[in-house]
């Protein structure tokens, strides 16, 4: 599956956006980062393209059970996974982007929406952005957030079939959100129907989460 993917850094650091500043997640200590391990220099670092992604089983809102794992997420397809918090003004200008990339790619790939608040207000918050797939409630203590090194939401991250990591998305960027569109066309087979983004639609050319 892996092979058929290609990965497009605008910084030359593992296919992601490379922003920096952190969306500081509610109830955390002042100072601390947004999520998992920590770099050399103590900055957050996001898990690898190629790294295992650690399992886990959250509450979940539209997935027809009350809990769903990455096991259930990666049983024959591929998986998307968007971490975000509703107090977030960069997932709130980018979700309805990610929608429109489920459902252009539901068929072949999984997808859901790993929220920093509780179930009711993500579902709320999501459904008034055009968001109706799935979402998991990450907000108690933001522990997958953290085993996936989140450092900043919005982050997507793409999971292979063999849990492995293929590629993470940072904060908000045009050319980036373009360039998944087209290698989830490329590794579905499903064809891409136009650009996500593109400047007529009034959104940023790129913004940090």
């Amino acid at each position: 599956m892996g092979s058929a993917w290609r990965t497009y850094p605008l910084d030359g650091r593992n296919g992601s956006t490379g922003f920096g500043r952190c969306h500081r997640l509610v109830g955390r200590p002042r100072g601390s980062h947004c999520g998992g391990g920590r770099g050399r220099y103590g900055e957050q670092v996001s898990l690898a393209p190629g790294s295992v992604a650690p399992d886990f089983e959250l509450p979940a809102a539209g997935a027809g059970r009350p809990t769903l794992g990455l096991g259930d997420l990666v049983a024959g397809m591929p998986a998307v996974l968007a971490f975000f918090k509703t107090s977030c003004p960069v997932c709130r200008l980018s979700f309805p982007v990610w929608a429109e990339l489920r459902r252009r790619y539901r068929p072949a790939v999984a997808a859901a929406a790993v929220s920093q608040d509780s179930l009711g207000k993500a579902r709320r918050w999501l459904d008034g952005l055009g968001y109706d797939g799935v979402v998991l409630d990450d907000s108690a203590g933001y522990g997958v957030s953290g085993a996936f090194g989140v450092r900043t939401v919005p982050t997507l991250v793409l999971v292979g079939t063999d849990r492995q990591v293929v590629d993470t998305l940072e904060g908000w960027d045009r050319t980036q959100a373009n360039a998944w569109d087209l290698a989830l066309a490329e590794r579905t087979g499903i064809p891409s129907t136009g650009p996500l983004s593109d400047p007529a639609d009034g959104l940023p050319e790129s913004r940090p989460g």
